[in-house]
């Protein structure tokens, strides 16, 4: 579809001359369009010209044309020099009000009030999403550009993510993000000069009742999602400043109009109607400016400060100790600032080390919550220095290696596909004569990783030896392999060669392999979320167990199929469960066993495509190995997260209070009159001491795993909480 081209027509100009007699113009609206012709819409004096005067003659006037609220119109001058000058007066200005409305997915109405300040300071106020109210202060740097500051409603100084490039309010969507103005007089302006451009051949002003109008349509090229239609009205006040306006910004997306290539125009769509309407109403005055800036520039810079570090205030040239590695990276918080204006979202903090810079050690200042942390990489002694624009802090730093805190251990068995892994808990079963994988990993990672490994129990009755296996990934691995050639109870112990209090010991039950129909018996099941199960089997063997029957359920289908089964050995090691329909639904399930007893399901989706999913034997730890969550009366949040294997993460956090503590321990599932009961112990991964939770104490499960109650302590006192299951 094309748009045809507009035809402007040109009106001449009249010159109408009384002689020997002066005769009154009325010249009640006059009009310039695109392509800058002059209408005038009755008798009056007017030029045709691209750029028009606005006013004529009048007697009454003395050659003015006022409004009855003030306004003054000079009538040889066009609306562009009429702006120009205006621009000009910006410094007469005392303060002014916007009324912001908006419509689109949201609407909004509030009021902005704005004031320049006796120290070359720009003021004004506007609402946050919540309604409180907030203050800025543009005052100059000493560079002079403009700097923002923000004062919350709780008086928190900040400063805002938006600059400024020059005193004003920000009008930062009149035309979407392709413009950006500062102050009323350089938005009045620079809309004028994007319309007088006139890039949709439509652009209008005129003057009519004392107000100054121009409107245009804007397209910031022609695939662009968005195009506006802006309207603005003016009037100038006795000292030809702006003294009022009102802009409306119109956006309408690409489905209300199309756009004509041939002619470079937009044209809406019969019906249109706009995605989003913004008005600003403003009205200005001029006077004396007499605000004092309760935050200048300087009063932003600190005098003082001190460095604090474990709540003390470290002394000039004072040494502190540290470990290498992270994990022991030390923290340092900026306190006693004075004066109570200063802030560091303003004032630069800067670093360094041994007077310049040394990769060996990294400072990292975080101005949200006024700390340092000090990261070291290499052992040795360093000199820093903390700076600010006024305050200059020294200390060193002598670090020490790292030394080691904790350690974990992961272990492998032979499985289905290569070797199935998890972590090593306080208990394990094992078989006689099937090898164990070990490897540890001490804390931090930049300690020496060398473990020792004790292992007490019947006498020569294991192997230990190092080798080398794939993970899940394909990646070799060095791990130690240990072989339990009699059944009992072993003591595995792992400890470090440079510190003998990091250690973590494991109670190994070594039995004989039992019959299948100790294996397949009872139920089996796949997680999907929270507590639930999605695929669940309950075998009832027969004889020795390498027959029987099952209940096959695909609880995402609610389907149920009764099956019979015939265990099958490989030469692998692994075990087929092959099932044979009896009734209900046909669900395509296929077992396989591993040499170690891990179950694995796969169900076919086609001839050469099966999905495959873990099955575990369903035990109440099995059912809780969760995150669970729950909330505390001051809104700390709590978080237990349950693996199947005896190891449960505890956190507990509140941002209110810049609060956040977390742990793992291990934990046991026993079975009560009302439900479960779960016991804590702690792992080489526990700290000494912990706020969250005793363990002296159980947690309790309902029977049916809807919540856990625990008590927890990190409010400072006893309290109970419900926690429920996450469902991911």
């Amino acid at each position: 579809m094309k748009i045809k081209k507009w035809i402007f027509l040109f009106a001449s100009s009249i010159l109408l001359v009384a002689c020997n007699q002066t005769q009154g113009n009325s010249n009640s609206s006059l009009s310039v369009s695109s392509g800058g012709t002059s209408t005038p819409s009755s008798s009056s004096s007017s030029s045709s010209s691209s750029s028009s005067s606005i006013g004529g003659s009048s007697e009454s006037s003395g050659g003015s044309d006022s409004s009855s609220s003030g306004q003054v119109v000079d009538p040889s001058k066009t609306i562009d020099e009429v702006i120009a000058e205006t621009v000009g007066k910006k410094d007469l200005l005392l303060k002014g009000t916007i009324q912001y409305q908006e419509q689109s997915y949201v609407t909004n109405e509030y009021t902005i009030e704005y004031e320049y300040g006796a120290d070359d300071f720009f003021y004004f106020t506007e609402p946050d999403w919540s309604g409180q109210t907030q203050q800025f202060y543009l005052v100059y740097d000493h560079n002079n550009q403009v700097v923002p500051i923000q004062v919350s409603s709780d008086q928190t100084i900040s400063k805002p993510f938006e600059t400024f490039e020059q005193f004003g309010y920000r009008f930062d969507n009149v035309m979407g993000y392709d413009a950006v103005y500062f102050g009323v007089e350089d938005l009045l302006s620079g809309l004028y000069d994007v319309g007088a451009e006139n890039i949709n051949q439509d652009f209008s002003e005129s003057y009519s009742e004392g107000k100054y109008h121009y409107s245009f349509g804007y397209i910031a090229s022609p695939t662009s999602y968005d195009y506006y239609e802006i309207d603005v009205e003016f009037t100038i006040g006795t000292q030809n400043e702006f003294n009022w306006a009102n802009v409306t910004s119109e956006t309408y997306a690409n489905t209300s109009f199309i756009y004509d290539d041939e002619y470079g125009v937009v044209q809406l769509l019969p019906g249109a109607t706009p995605s989003s309407t913004y008005i600003y109403e403003i009205s200005q005055q001029t006077g004396t400016r007499t605000k004092e800036n309760p935050y200048s520039y300087d009063s932003l810079m600190a005098s003082s400060f001190d460095l604090l570090y474990n709540e003390e205030a470290i002394t000039d040239n004072q040494v502190i100790e540290m470990e290498v590695g992270y994990e022991n990276a030390i923290s340092m918080t900026i306190g006693n600032v004075l004066p109570a204006t200063a802030s560091f979202a303003f004032d630069s903090i800067t670093s360094l080390v041994d007077n310049g810079s040394n990769p060996n050690v990294s400072v990292f200042f975080n101005s949200y919550s006024n700390s340092l942390e000090i990261n070291a990489m290499v052992a040795g002694t360093y000199a820093i220095t903390i700076q600010s624009t006024n305050v200059t802090k020294n200390f060193t730093i002598q670090v020490k290696e790292a030394q080691p805190r904790s350690l974990s251990v992961t272990y492998y068995q032979q499985s289905i596909e290569g070797y199935y892994a998890d972590v090593l808990a306080n208990q394990l079963t094992s078989y006689v004569n099937s090898p164990l994988y070990f490897q540890a990993s001490v804390l931090p990672m930049e300690a020496s990783q060398e473990v020792q490994i004790n292992i007490s129990g019947a006498d020569n009755a294991y192997s230990i030896q190092d080798t080398t296996i794939q993970n899940s990934i394909g990646a070799s691995i060095n791990v130690k392999e240990v072989l339990f050639t009699n059944t009992g109870t072993y003591t595995i112990t792992f400890t470090s060669t440079v510190s003998a209090q990091v250690s973590q010991s494991t109670t190994i039950q070594v039995v004989e392999r039992p019959a299948m129909s100790e294996i397949l018996t009872g139920e089996y099941g796949h997680k999907s979320t929270g507590t639930n199960f999605d695929y669940y089997i309950t075998f009832v063997p027969t004889g020795d167990g390498m027959s029987g029957s099952a209940t096959l359920e695909d609880r995402s289908l609610d389907a149920v199929e009764n099956v019979t089964y015939v265990v099958t050995a490989r030469q692998d090691g692994c075990y087929d469960v092959v099932f044979t329909h009896v009734d209900g639904s046909n669900l395509n399930f296929e077992v396989v066993l591993g040499p170690n007893y891990d179950m694995v399901l796969y169900i076919k989706v086609s001839d050469y495509v099966s999905n495959s999913y873990t099955l575990d034997k369903v035990t109440p730890a099995l059912v809780i190995s969760t995150t669970w969550e729950g909330t505390l009366s001051d809104g700390t949040m709590i978080s237990f997260g349950f693996t199947k294997n005896g190891v449960v993460n505890v956190t507990a956090m509140n941002f209110n209070v810049d609060y956040y503590e977390n742990f793992e321990c291990f934990y046991s599932v026993t079975e009560t009159d009302n439900g479960y009961a779960i016991t804590f112990t702690k792992s080489s991964y526990t700290p000494e001491t912990n706020t969250i939770i005793s363990f002296d104490e159980q947690a309790l499960v309902t029977t049916d795993y809807s919540n856990i109650t625990v008590t927890v302590y990190c409010t400072g006192s006893a309290e109970s909480v419900t926690l429920t299951a996450v469902l991911w």
